[in-house]
């Protein structure tokens, strides 16, 4: 009843404004303007319009020159188009995996007669992950921006030979603030951010949309090397000079007592204790045409081993160092990249989390690859693609166990010594939609093959 009332008395006051506008439109003789003047108030609204899109800009040339010397994923990039007020974007994605249930043992020196081994693993259709970017547009010079994402680990599930070590039917559900920060945008060269960032190493870490990576799922680089989707509470730098891009950051640390055999993965997290053990990162990018990148980055710290039954004080030097490549011309693209995590004090780690066997805390992980794809269809101007493409990638979350961890009684595990090839193809009938199928054969150090199909959409708003 309260809310008809309020209408109706809305409606009154819309038709009184009405009629006085009517009557001073009756009361007033027309005046007509004069040609010049008529195209003199067309000008004047393209050039504010054109100025309104500068200011949302704030100096950079173009909207995609803004995105990548600032770091921002195509949904986190959204309010920045925004002259002022909210922004709202994000995307969904559901995976369907279809694995086989027998890896077969080639014959080698160590295992002289083939032999098939059952890998415990079937299918599964999920939701694989949903992502929310809310963002808000102060003025000229200030954004504030978040990123809000609820996904399915399965890194475990897709990469696991034995089930005997581990659990390959399994998967975790998390839900993560991967960005709640504020850019103060002084001028293309120089932007202040402070908050929780995206930690700016690699292809994949800030720029994680599904339609912005070939592939259903990110490389093993991108995993178990750099732990994307890697976030950090920080402040740092960010801009574009010249054909340079760059950003540089102080972050909060890594918790290595959650390191495993896979890598630095579990260390991932924002509390007291890794925020007592900054890190510094800082990443370059050359662009030395429109549509190519060469660049690399750096990451230095002092991880600590925290929330262990026995407490330890270790301050164990972290480093991940990478280098990446990206080509764009016309209907080509390809890009590679390849990432080495050393940690100093590994023998203290493993010792202190108590490690045995293939479990291993390994002080040097290593990842990288290279793809490539042609669309199709880039004549066509309306977004649409259809980019057949391969990718070939080798990951080691264990190149090196050095003898003082052996004399510990740890193995290395060839297991996770993986070569991995993938061939696919990628739909998008409209920008915002993608279809993705792959198939993928796969096998590690020992010489065991297995082979996984995927199938992939997204869609991004």
């Amino acid at each position: 009843m309260r809310c008809s009332i309020f209408l109706l008395l809305l409606l009154v006051c819309f038709a009184s404004l009405g009629a006085v506008h009517a009557r001073n439109v009756i009361s007033e003789p027309a005046v007509q303007p004069a040609e010049g003047e008529a195209q003199n108030r067309k000008d004047e609204a393209y050039e504010s319009r054109g100025s309104r899109e500068d200011r949302a800009l704030a100096g950079f040339p173009d909207a995609d020159a803004q995105r990548r010397a600032l770091g921002l994923s195509l949904g986190a990039a959204r309010v920045y188009s925004k002259e002022r007020g909210f922004s709202v974007a994000g995307y969904t994605e559901i995976l369907y995996q279809t694995y086989s249930d027998q890896a077969h043992w080639h014959e080698t020196n160590l295992h002289p007669v083939a032999s098939d081994l059952p890998t415990g693993k079937d299918q599964e259709f999920t939701l694989l992950r949903g992502v929310l970017f809310l963002g808000y547009r102060v003025n000229d010079r200030v954004v504030i921006n978040s990123e809000i994402r609820v996904d399915r680990d399965l890194i475990e599930r897709g990469v696991a030979t034995l089930p005997e070590y581990y659990d390959t039917t399994k998967a975790s559900t998390e839900a993560s603030l991967d960005l709640a920060y504020l850019d103060y945008m002084k001028s293309p060269e120089l932007t202040f951010r402070a908050g929780v960032v995206l930690v700016p190493m690699g292809l994949i870490n800030e720029f994680h949309q599904p339609n912005e990576y070939l592939g259903t799922r990110p490389g093993f680089g991108d995993l178990f090397t750099i732990p994307s989707n890697w976030h950090a509470l920080g402040f740092g730098v960010a801009g574009h000079k010249w054909v340079f891009d760059y950003r540089a950051y102080i972050v909060s640390g890594l918790n290595a007592a959650k390191f495993t055999e896979l890598g630095p993965r579990g260390g991932r997290e924002i509390s007291i204790d890794t925020i007592s053990r900054p890190a510094g990162v800082f990443r370059i990018d050359y662009n030395p045409f429109p549509g190519g990148v060469l660049g690399g980055s750096y990451y230095i710290g002092n991880s600590g081993a925290f929330d262990l039954e026995e407490p330890v004080d270790l301050k164990l030097r972290t480093t991940v160092k990478e280098a990446h490549g990206e080509l764009r011309w016309k209907g080509a693209f390809a890009r590679a990249q390849y990432a080495k995590l050393l940690m100093h004090g590994s023998t203290e780690l493993n010792r202190a989390v108590r490690t045995t066997g293939l479990n291993g805390i390994a002080p040097r992980m290593v990842g990288g690859y290279v793809e490539g794809g042609y669309n199709l269809l880039w004549r066509k101007k309306n977004g649409s693609m259809l980019m057949p493409y391969l990718r070939g990638e080798a990951s080691n979350p264990q190149d090196a166990i050095p003898p003082a961890l052996l004399e510990m009684g740890l193995i290395k595990n060839h297991y996770l010594d993986f070569i991995k090839w993938i061939i696919g193809v990628e739909w998008r009938p409209v920008p915002a939609l993608s279809i993705k199928t792959e198939y993928e054969s796969i096998h590690d150090q020992n010489q065991i093959f297995w082979n996984e199909f995927h199938m992939g959409a997204s869609y991004a708003f």
